[in-house]
């Protein structure tokens, strides 16, 4: 999110220098550089400047013999000087305090891992099709009006210019992170600013009378829309359910998903009717009171699969099933970095597992031992016991015999998330042995 943040200022300032903003709008638009550089890298930097590049190729601003007047405009050299005054120190320190960081950070953790070869490897990446689905889905309803907003930009030649840098700024994002076999589905965030005012310009325009698009354009998607959700509330939910993801079954989203499917139904037949009697500000009321209900039964699923994505539950269970200072081994065969959270909610430091056949990077040379426990150190651990294993990748019932030594008790399962416990010296006759 402060990603998204830093970018839609960024486009912000720029819009005001365009319009004659002053030196004060320049030192905003590159302070916004310079803190996002702190928070994701160099995407920060290079997001604005292909979108804004982009913008002005369309518009025939940007040509060898007209960069001058942009770049006195940002009050360039101003703005080098302040981005290097916010990120530099930063990154000198970390560099310092941490070996190999500047390699990892720059190499590794941007340019290798767009093309998905980080070492090492720490998630799983999406496929091109959920990536875009969630774009659509994160945006309902309003993603349903996207076509019509931009065919109806594209014919109204007056709002070519306004739409020019928000069209831009959602190919550009979409693109980049499209051809990147590392992505993930919240990758799409910092389009999501962009495909508001496409959407909103239209809507405005339509208040107006001014829309260049038939009704038809804005009413179609929306009654498919509804018809869909309408078979999905009327279908049994747990067979979806267990359609898209077994591991949700038998966690209470059966009624929320119906109710969810009634409301987008209703939602999306509602704002298709105001559209079609022309009454634009009835539909923009129905679709924000649309989203909000959306977003509430979002929450409450969130919560219902705590126990899948939360280590929370398995926290606490870690803390009343064994003494305080008993070791909590990690393990995962990418997304290793999601011990951060078993970390947070246990309080104590959680010992993570070498990767299978994992082969260090330089920059981790001489350090690996601080950061990984070697299967042997594990195994003595847990023969002495007692000690807990959490892994994040087991998925049937009965695998766990595949990762730890016997005997152990299997304390909790939830999804692919196992909580092991040894049995140790002190009490072998009460594990289970399998």
């Amino acid at each position: 999110m402060p990603l998204v943040l830093a970018v839609t200022l960024a486009f912000y300032c720029w819009v005001r220098l365009r319009r004659a903003g002053g030196v004060a709008t320049a030192i905003a638009f590159w302070a916004t550089i310079g803190m996002g550089l702190l928070d994701k890298g160099s995407l920060a930097l290079l997001l604005p400047g292909s979108v804004i590049a982009v913008a002005e190729i369309g518009a025939g601003d940007l040509r060898p013999r007209t960069l001058d007047p942009p770049l006195r405009a940002l009050h360039a050299r101003l703005g080098l000087v302040l981005v290097m005054a916010i990120a530099i120190p930063w990154y000198w320190l970390a560099v310092l305090r941490n070996p190999g960081f500047l390699w990892d950070s720059v190499v590794n953790q941007q340019l290798l891992r767009f093309f998905n070869e980080e070492l090492p490897r720490d998630f799983v990446p999406d496929s091109l099709g959920f990536f875009w689905a969630m774009l659509l889905v994160r945006t309902l309803p309003w993603s349903a009006l996207l076509p019509a907003a931009l065919l109806h930009g594209w014919r109204d030649v007056n709002r070519r210019a306004t739409l020019r840098l928000p069209v831009a700024w959602m190919a550009v994002v979409l693109t980049v992170f499209s051809l990147s076999p590392a992505r993930l589905e919240h990758y799409s965030l910092p389009a999501l600013p962009a495909v508001a005012l496409v959407v909103g310009v239209f809507l405005a325009d339509g208040a107006a009378g001014r829309a260049r698009v038939g009704r038809a354009w804005s009413v179609t998607p929306l009654a498919a829309g509804a018809f869909s959700a309408l078979a999905c509330a009327t279908r049994d939910p747990s067979l979806l359910i267990a359609r898209l993801d077994p591991t949700l079954s038998g966690y209470g989203l059966s009624p929320l998903l119906r109710a969810a499917a009634v409301t987008a139904a209703a939602g999306f037949g509602a704002l298709g009717f105001s559209l079609a009697a022309r009454r634009v500000r009835a539909a923009v009321l129905v679709g924000a009171l649309t989203s909000v209900v959306l977003f509430g039964f979002v929450q409450l699923a969130r919560e219902r699969v705590e126990p899948l994505f939360s280590w929370r539950p398995f926290a606490h269970t870690i803390r009343e099933s064994g003494p305080d200072r008993m070791p909590v081994f990690f393990r995962a065969s990418d997304e290793y970095q999601l011990c951060g959270g078993l970390d947070y909610y246990t309080g104590r430091y959680v010992l993570l597992l070498s990767p299978a056949s994992w082969v260090p990077p330089t920059y981790l040379a001489g350090r690996t031992e601080r950061l990984f426990t070697s299967r042997a150190v594990f195994e003595r651990a847990w023969r002495d016991g007692p000690a807990a294993l959490v892994a994040d990748d087991v998925p049937l019932p009965g695998g766990e015999a595949k990762i730890v030594p016997a005997p152990y008790t299997l304390v909790a399962r939830r999804g692919m998330r196992v909580l092991l416990r040894s049995a140790g010296r002190a009490d072998h006759a009460s594990a289970v042995q399998n």
